[in-house]
């Protein structure tokens, strides 16, 4: 287990990269700078989704393996940087944030019913010492209520996450993430977090369970190991 949870080490980096350049943040809805004196629309809010683990005080190390995936389900969010007004030409707005020579660029692109959103990077950044020239970072399609949509986040032109999340009429919420953790190798992560406080996860290595656990409303809840045939060899409870 503690394997499968150190493999994120792009991620982790676009993390500390959007907590370090954002220590203050506009409001998500920005105003659009339109240079033709009409009045100011509003560029479309970021998708953000929040997923939540069981309501527990436990010490059980189950307890903070399903908090470790959520916590790592909620870090395919765009990074929320303190981006500049967005302007907008025909249906797509555009977000910068720069600091130094370094620039992060935030595409939106609307359609009937939907976003596209890309981040580039470019210049290099004083945190890592990386440069990059106008790299892709993360793509995501989104509806435009934001309750639905999925993205990929890139390193070096390859893709080493994909993601997706939904939010039922319910308010029930549910996505995954995958990790390509190499070329013939990768992980699947699902998150359920239902409106009542109830909610489950999964580990899939190249889509056979390894790890699941499921918890009640009260925070309560049962957990599974299970072998690299997919079938369960322990369990528990918190």
């Amino acid at each position: 287990m503690r394997m499968q949870m150190k493999k994120l080490s792009f991620i982790l980096i676009l993390l500390v990269l959007s907590v370090g350049l954002n220590s203050c943040k506009k409001d998500e809805q920005a105003s659009v700078d339109n240079s033709n004196g009409n009045q100011q629309e509003q560029a479309p809010s970021v998708p953000k989704f929040t997923f939540t683990g069981p309501s527990t005080s436990s010490t059980d190390q189950n307890v903070s393996i399903v908090n470790s995936i959520i916590q790592n389900m909620n870090a395919s969010n765009i990074p929320q940087y303190r981006f500049l007004d967005a302007t907008k030409s025909n249906s797509l707005w555009t977000r910068l944030f720069v600091s130094g020579d370094f620039v992060v660029t935030l595409t939106t692109e609307e359609k009937t019913d939907s976003y596209i959103w890309q981040m580039t990077y470019n210049g290099t950044n004083d945190f890592t010492n990386i440069t990059y020239n106008h790299t892709l970072i993360m793509e995501v399609y989104s509806s435009k209520d934001n309750k639905k949509g999925n993205g990929s986040i890139y390193d070096n032109g390859n893709i080493v996450r994909t993601f997706k999340w939904e939010t039922d009429t319910n308010n029930n919420l549910s996505g995954y993430f995958i990790d390509n953790t190499s070329a013939t190798s990768y992980q699947r992560c699902k998150v359920i977090d239902n409106a009542d406080g109830s909610g489950e996860v999964q580990i899939l290595p190249n889509d056979v369970i390894s790890y699941k656990a499921q918890w009640s409303a009260n925070g309560s809840g049962q957990w599974w190991n299970y072998d690299s045939s997919g079938t369960a060899t322990a369990s528990g409870s918190w």
